[in-house]
């Protein structure tokens, strides 16, 4: 991967947008490429111009929506370390963190 990485970069520099991929049918693009069998294609790198201004970065989704304790959707309370309360609450306002930290 530093290979891609270094591409970007160069790519960057020369006034290009790129947008690496790692989920695709190797067997469909080796057909298309015509790329032989005995060869693996483990990322695919789109280097273009962009149309338009950047999409603006969509943010994560809330911990507390991803990650369950003992049932789906229930709270998940990790160990006590040094004091610090690291429960997380599902009660976050969305789009920020919903890991509370607080001393005991």
């Amino acid at each position: 991967m530093i290979a891609l990485t270094t591409m970007m970069w160069m790519a960057e520099v020369l006034g290009y947008d790129t947008a690496p991929m790692e989920a695709f049918w190797e067997d469909k693009v080796k057909e298309l490429l015509k790329i032989p069998h005995s060869v693996r294609v483990v990322a695919l790198l789109a280097i273009g111009r962009a149309k338009g201004p950047d999409k603006a970065y969509a943010g994560r989704f809330p911990m507390s929506s991803l990650i369950f304790g003992e049932e789906w959707g229930g709270p998940i309370q990790f160990e006590r370390e040094q004091g610090i309360d690291t429960s997380l609450h599902s009660e976050s306002a969305p789009g920020s963190s919903s890991l509370q930290l607080s001393k005991s």
